[in-house]
């Protein structure tokens, strides 16, 4: 089977042409790829994708009402709406700081990337 994906990895953006084993998801070869890391991404994609996940999260009594949060590390794309919905429920209290846990599991922690003081 062939699958058309643009790699991540780098800044060149390539588009990579993936053939691969349907049954086995064993990939055959990758073409389109400017550097060595192409095929890395390529065989990551085709039997387990990774994304960062980044959402905001209410606030409760800051002085903005929601704080931007990602994920430590790229978590399964498989796991990313389940991930979603629990952080749908949270509601922090101000004041937040960046780095705080926000939430975390077995698969996954989330942490704020921005500061959210008290509001006056």
């Amino acid at each position: 089977m062939d699958k058309k994906i643009m790699c991540v990895l780098c800044p060149n953006g390539c588009q990579l042409k993936v053939e691969y084993d349907e049954k086995t998801r064993q990939v055959i070869s990758v073409r389109g790829n400017k550097c060595k890391r192409g095929p890395v991404f390529a065989e990551q994609e085709i039997n387990d994708p990774l994304r960062t996940l980044t959402f905001s999260v209410l606030v409760e009594g800051g002085s903005l009402p929601l704080v931007s949060t990602r994920s430590k590390k790229p978590i399964r794309l498989s796991q990313m709406l389940g991930t979603v919905e629990k952080l749908k429920m949270i509601c922090l209290k101000a004041p937040v700081k960046l780095g705080d846990l926000i939430y975390k599991d077995d698969n996954c922690r989330v942490i704020a990337t921005k500061n959210v003081n008290k509001a006056k």
